[in-house]
């Protein structure tokens, strides 16, 4: 059995930019894995560039591997975050994403410790890929830091 990755995007805090960076660093770190898909979550009120840049991307890639995750409801701090932390719980208790050893977090600030710990107490890895300097208690709990860059 092949063994598989996944990638979660905040796009709150990452540049549309890096998909080429992240496509490279799991082709250069884990060539030998199967890429599940690069799921980019973020609200669709408009207020941050980043995310519409991030949803134009995945409409224009046509990319059956990339993913846009609408995070519904007013906006809030940490909404966002605290999607992708609830969407990782529930992909760990689906028997299709057992089988995923590397979870990737794409993001830079440090609200994802509970997200690390559940993916490592389930025996995975957990990779945390940022553009921007990352929160250091988050660079600690997980098993891979990777500085994306941007074209």
């Amino acid at each position: 059995m092949s063994k598989c990755l996944v990638i979660m995007v905040d796009t709150e805090n990452v540049s549309p930019k890096c998909i080429e960076s992240l496509k490279s660093m799991t082709d250069y770190i884990y060539p030998t894995f199967q890429n599940v898909g690069i799921f980019c979550f973020g609200m669709e009120d408009g207020k941050s560039g980043t995310s519409e840049g991030w949803k134009r991307l995945v409409k224009e890639r046509c990319d059956k591997a990339l993913h846009w995750q609408t995070v519904v409801g007013p906006r809030v701090k940490n909404k966002v975050d605290r999607a992708i932390c609830d969407k990782i719980a529930q992909f760990m208790d689906n028997p299709k994403f057992s089988r995923i050893d590397v979870w990737v977090i794409a993001t830079s600030d440090g609200d994802f410790k509970s997200a690390i710990k559940c993916i490592k107490n389930h025996g995975h890895r957990a990779v945390i890929a940022s553009d921007t300097p990352a929160s250091n208690k988050l660079i600690e709990l997980c098993d891979v830091f990777y500085r994306l860059w941007t074209n």
